[in-house]
C-alpha cells in the first residue's frame, strides 16, 4: 500500500490516489465500493462488466487474487440501485463478510483471505446489517426482524438474540467487545435501547427513545450515540445524543437537535461529523463537525453528494463499518459530489462530473478537490483485537 493514499470509484473503475504527488492510477477497471482490508495490502471490490458481477480479492497493483463470489445466470447482479454487493472486513482482516443476491434472494456470505473455504452462505433475508466484534470471531447480523450473532470459529453456531429486533437497521458493538447494543419496539410508540455481552447474551434495557434510531459507539469507549428520528417521513433524524453504558443509571446527553441525515465519528473519537440539509431547496447538504461533548468545531461549505454519496450517508451506520471517509488519524473527512458552481457546470452535462473532495478539518479549511470520482475511502484504522 502506498503511503498517503485514498481509494477512489471513478466512471473508468477504483483508482489509487497518492495525495502527496497529487497522481491517480487506475488499478480495477468496472470496479465499485472498494473496501481496504484492515492488515493486508489487499481490498475486496466489486466488479461489473458485460458479464455477471464478481466480488473480488485485488492487491495494490490491481492483480486479482481470486473472485469471492459470482452473480449466477438468471440471478440480480446488484442488491440495490449501483449496489452490487456490500462486503465488510473483520478486524483481523482474515475473514470477509458480503452480502449478495443469490439463487434463494438476499444472502449474507463469508469468505477467508487465504481461499481455505468458499462462499458460505450464513443467513438469508432482507434486510441485512451487521458488525464485526473486535474479538473478530463474533459477527452481530441484523436480518429481516431477527438479531443474532455468528460465531466464526470453532462450532459456526448462530445464537438468536431477540426475535423482534425493529426500530434500527446496524446493531453496535463497543471497541473492547464487551457490549453489543440494539434496539427493540417499545410499548405503544418508539424504542427501547438494549445492552447485551458480545456474545449476545445477558440482554438488559438501557433507555427509551421516541423515534426509530441509528446506533454507534464513541470509538474507544462505552458510549453509545444514538441519532433519533421522531417523524418516520422525514427521512432523517431530528436528535443526536450519547448514553454512557459504563453507568448502571445511564445517563444520556443530548449533542445535537435539528434535521440531519448522519452521523459520523473520527476513528480516533475525538470527534465527529454531522450531516445536515443546507436549507436551499436545491438538495444540498453541509457538514458539522462536533466535539464528544456537542461543542460546534467547524462546518463546510454546502455540497451536492453524488450518488454513491448519497447512498453512503443513507446507510451510514452500516458503511461507517467498512468504508473510512475520516482518515486514520481522524483530521481529514471525505466528499464527493459537487460544490459552488460546479454544481451549475454538471447540469450541463459536464464530462467531469462528480469530484472527490477532502476537508481538512482540524483546519476547519475549505473544500479541496483532490481528482474526479463519486466517491473515495481512506484506509482504515485498525482496531485493537480483543
Amino acid at each position: 500500500m502506498e503511503p498517503n493514499s485514498i481509494l477512489v470509484v471513478t466512471r473508468e473503475g477504483v483508482a489509487l490516489a497518492n495525495l502527496a504527488e497529487g497522481s491517480t492510477r487506475l488499478l480495477v477497471p468496472g470496479g465499485r465500493w472498494p473496501a481496504w482490508n484492515p492488515l493486508y495490502d489487499m481490498m475486496a471490490v466489486s466488479v461489473v462488466t458485460d458479464g455477471p458481477s464478481q466480488l473480488r480479492l485485488v492487491d495494490f497493483e490491481g492483480k486479482t487474487e481470486r473472485v469471492f463470489y459470482e452473480a449466477a445466470p438468471g440471478v440480480p447482479p446488484v442488491i440495490a440501485p449501483l449496489v452490487p454487493h456490500y462486503m465488510m472486513w473483520s478486524p483481523g482482516g482474515n475473514a470477509l463478510c458480503y452480502v449478495a443476491q443469490s439463487s434463494f434472494g438476499m444472502a449474507l456470505f463469508l469468505s477467508d483471505i487465504d481461499g481455505k473455504f468458499g462462499p458460505d452462505a450464513v443467513i438469508n433475508a432482507a434486510p441485512l446489517f451487521s458488525a464485526w466484534c473486535t474479538d473478530n470471531n463474533f459477527l452481530a447480523v441484523h436480518a429481516g426482524e431477527e438479531l443474532a450473532v455468528v460465531e466464526i470459529d470453532g462450532s459456526r453456531t448462530t445464537a438468536e438474540v431477540h426475535p423482534r429486533a425493529l426500530g434500527f437497521r446496524t446493531p453496535a458493538y463497543s471497541d473492547d467487545a464487551e457490549v453489543l447494543a440494539y434496539a427493540v419496539p417499545a410499548p405503544g410508540d418508539g424504542v427501547i435501547i438494549m445492552r447485551a455481552l458480545f456474545q449476545g447474551t445477558g440482554s438488559e434495557e438501557v433507555c427509551r427513545f421516541p423515534g426509530g434510531v441509528a446506533l454507534a459507539f464513541q470509538p474507544g469507549s462505552q458510549w453509545l450515540t444514538v441519532a433519533v428520528a421522531k417523524d418516520a417521513e422525514s427521512g432523517g433524524f431530528d436528535e443526536l445524543w450519547t448514553v454512557n453504558l459504563t453507568d448502571p443509571s445511564y445517563p444520556k446527553l443530548q449533542l445535537f437537535r435539528g434535521q440531519f441525515i448522519s452521523f459520523l465519528w473520527a476513528p480516533t473519537g475525538e470527534r465527529l461529523v454531522v450531516v445536515v440539509p443546507s436549507y436551499s431547496g436545491d438538495g444540498s447538504y453541509a457538514a458539522r463537525c462536533l466535539a464528544p461533548d456537542g461543542t460546534p468545531q467547524g462546518a463546510t461549505e454546502a455540497f451536492t453528494p453524488s450518488d454513491d454519496m448519497r447512498i453512503y450517508l443513507a446507510f451510514f451506520d452500516q458503511y461507517t463499518n467498512s468504508h473510512a471517509l475520516w482518515s486514520p488519524d481522524g483530521h481529514q473527512f471525505l466528499i464527493g459530489g459537487t460544490i459552488g458552481t460546479d454544481r451549475v457546470s454538471a447540469s450541463f452535462g459536464d464530462p467531469v462530473g462528480d469530484y472527490v473532495y477532502r476537508w481538512d478539518v482540524t483546519e476547519n479549511s475549505p473544500l479541496k478537490a483532490l481528482s474526479p470520482g463519486s466517491i473515495a475511502f481512506f484506509p482504515p484504522r485498525p482496531k485493537t483485537l480483543h
